[in-house]
């Protein structure tokens, strides 16, 4: 019997009936005066409103793609999950330790050589945390699908503004966070990496918001310079002791060499090392087939 077998089973339904205790132990800083990683960002909290002519042209200058309509077009390149796939994940230590309120590490990759099901694996766990967490209830999930195939969605600036999109898009008072900046450098504020963090990282710790996870398919898709850049930011802010404990980051890629120097200190597993994950494998295959076989009119001597 594996180690995962004796641990308390992670279900929906678990997720769910705890979602607004996940992350109530949170060790933050104050969100006033200027929080510091690779620049900073100065919050001035006040009862006045933005305008909406300035949300409205914060929010169109942030947007650079729609991670939610990438999902269905990713989803729809690969075709439908197999029946029964991918849900043994939510039984794992390694994804348990990442959702969970105890002090853990913030950061969870898994990786696989291609075809090892991670792209279809990180489309499941958005679809499936997307249906327990809510904005009022403590938890909220951001994703990016990254894609070396199409400009906006293969860059580092491009990753965090989808991220900080959602988030804003589920919290709109944190806009806060970013229009000050915004008033003084406009859209070209979105067009620097440093700067995206520091708001990115002020607007993790916020203690009204709560617990924030974030979902990063497929880094090896970006290009080199964003995959280091990236990398090298979540080594710097994550692997200190002092570390905010309320924002999460799992990402998928190949084990390439070059990311393995970074995020191989992290909590990190091999799809293909769960035995659960050929399985998955097999029935796709089945599935695939008995599909074609309908779709063909193939013989049963073809199909064997």
């Amino acid at each position: 019997m594996d180690d995962n077998s004796r641990k308390r089973p992670l279900s929906l339904q678990w997720l769910s009936e705890n979602s607004e205790r996940v992350g109530q132990k949170l060790r933050v800083g104050s969100i006033d005066g200027d929080f510091n990683v690779r620049g900073s960002v100065h919050i001035t909290t006040n009862n006045t409103a933005p305008t909406s002519a300035a949300e409205e042209g914060c929010r169109r200058d942030l947007f650079i793609t729609d991670p939610s309509e990438d999902r269905t077009a990713l989803k729809r390149k690969k075709g439908n999950r197999a029946t029964g796939t991918c849900e043994w994940i939510l039984e794992t230590d390694e994804l348990t330790a990442w959702l969970g309120q105890e002090k853990t590490s913030n950061v969870l990759w898994l990786y696989g050589n291609p075809g090892t099901g991670k792209s279809t694996m990180a489309i499941f766990l958005t679809e499936q945390l997307s249906t327990v967490f809510s904005a009022t209830g403590g938890n909220t999930l951001a994703y990016f699908f990254c894609d070396s195939s199409f400009e906006k969605r293969k860059t580092a600036t491009s990753v965090i503004r989808g991220l900080l999109y959602q988030l804003v898009q589920q919290h709109p008072k944190l806009l806060d966070y970013i229009l000050p900046k915004y008033n003084e450098r406009g859209k070209g504020l979105f067009q620097s990496f440093d700067a995206l963090w520091a708001i990115f990282m002020a607007i993790a710790i916020d203690q009204k918001t709560g617990q924030k996870y974030c979902v990063i398919d497929a880094l090896d898709e970006c290009d080199r310079e964003s995959q280091k850049i990236l990398l090298q930011q979540f080594q710097e802010t994550f692997h200190r002791q002092d570390a905010p404990s309320n924002v999460r980051i799992l990402v998928t890629s190949r084990p390439y060499s070059e990311i393995c120097e970074y995020l191989d200190e992290f909590t990190n597993k091999d799809l293909a090392s769960f035995p659960q994950a050929k399985k998955d494998i097999d029935q796709c295959i089945e599935e695939r087939v008995a599909d074609l076989v309908k779709k063909k009119h193939y013989t049963v001597k073809v199909k064997e």
